[in-house]
């Protein structure tokens, strides 16, 4: 089966990203730069799009077409095993005409095109269900069956609609949580970051065993974001307060599978987290940093939380401040490759480097 999954325009790279690393997959489809990918998966794990924090709509797609074939191809469709109690149809040109936002005779005709189709393809569609004693309803506000024609130059991909991001992670943000520290992650951020290493084969909706570590963990944003994907989680801080503060916004979220500890990341072992041997599926972690301390303590710092964490899990995303040279802080470990990195935004004086790590064991 294909599918459609429309990113957000937040950060392109990273949303792409979360996809493949999700449904463990090498590549997928661009369509002309519109921030519409196409996946080919199995119906069987294709729901894990649920947990995905950049994408911001998920369809089915039924067919592709032609303009000129389009209208006999929707005839072809059964639609009534696909409708459910009422329906609507959207037109979404991905084409340059689109793109032209500042010639106004030009919007003024893709917007009349788009709302003669749409009138055009829905007619086809009642009057067929019409036909099979449906008692079709359209609901252009609502629709529990909402059918989206996606047109790329002169090719039409009908789908329908599955999931819609409901932004949940919007409620979480670093102010409206109970226990607030100034350099708490974006929720959003968070769960991209949880969602490039606990993969497909380390989550099913009958079954799930993987367990996350933040050895950073402060005052518990990656924790809460990991713990509502139902995620086993393990938090580890210096600070007693920090840990104070990650149990109120865990506890606030109702999140039960998370032990807390207070313990050093550089020299934490699996047998102070009360695990057995390699049983960490992954560390996800944003690095302490403050611009007042010296750059050299940074670097011995994150140089020995890498080397010790070898010892811990084969995998890992680790977020840098962008003024450390992450690189050679990586390289001088000799035990992670870098496997994908992104740069993400904050404000103007901070950037963070958010680092995807594999051991060289694996």
């Amino acid at each position: 089966m294909e599918y459609i999954f429309h990113i957000t325009q937040e950060n392109r790279k990273l949303s792409i990203q979360e996809i493949l690393s999700l449904y463990e997959l090498k590549i997928c489809k661009e369509l002309d730069e519109s921030h519409v990918l196409i996946i080919t998966k199995d119906n069987g794990a294709i729901k894990l799009y649920k947990r995905l924090a950049y994408t911001n709509d998920v369809y089915e797609i039924f067919f592709s077409s032609t303009e000129k074939n389009v209208l006999n191809e929707i005839k072809n469709v059964n639609w009534t095993e696909i409708y459910k109690k009422s329906f609507a149809v959207r037109i979404v040109t991905l084409n340059d005409t689109a793109k032209k936002k500042n010639n106004i005779n030009n919007k003024f005709h893709n917007q009349e095109f788009k709302h003669n189709k749409e009138r055009e393809f829905a007619k086809i569609i009642y009057q067929q269900l019409n036909s099979k004693s449906k008692n079709p309803t359209v609901d252009l506000e609502n629709p529990e069956t909402l059918i989206v024609f996606f047109l790329l130059k002169n090719k039409y991909y009908c789908c329908i609609q599955l999931w819609q991001n409901e932004k949940s992670f919007l409620l979480r943000k670093p102010h409206l949580k109970p226990e607030l520290h100034p350099t708490s992650l974006n929720p959003r951020l968070a769960k991209a970051c949880v969602n490039l290493v606990i993969t497909k084969s380390e989550f099913c909706e009958t079954k799930f065993s993987s367990l996350l570590l933040d050895p950073f963990c402060g005052v518990g944003g990656i924790l809460v974001e990991a713990g509502l994907l139902g995620i086993k989680t393990i938090g580890v801080d210096t600070e007693q307060k920090m840990l104070d503060g990650a149990e109120e916004n865990i506890n606030y979220y109702g999140i039960k599978d998370c032990k807390l500890l207070f313990n050093d990341a550089t020299k934490i072992t699996t047998k102070e987290l009360g695990l057995d041997k390699n049983k960490i599926t992954a560390i996800v972690t944003d690095l302490p940093y403050g611009k007042n301390t010296k750059k050299i303590e940074h670097e011995k710092l994150y140089n020995a939380f890498l080397k010790n964490a070898t010892r811990l899990t084969e995998k890992m995303v680790v977020m840098f401040p962008d003024f450390v040279d992450y690189k050679k802080i990586i390289l001088q470990t000799k035990s992670w490759k870098i496997k994908q990195e992104f740069s993400v935004y904050l404000h103007k004086s901070l950037s963070k480097k958010i680092v995807l790590l594999h051991s060289f064991l694996i």
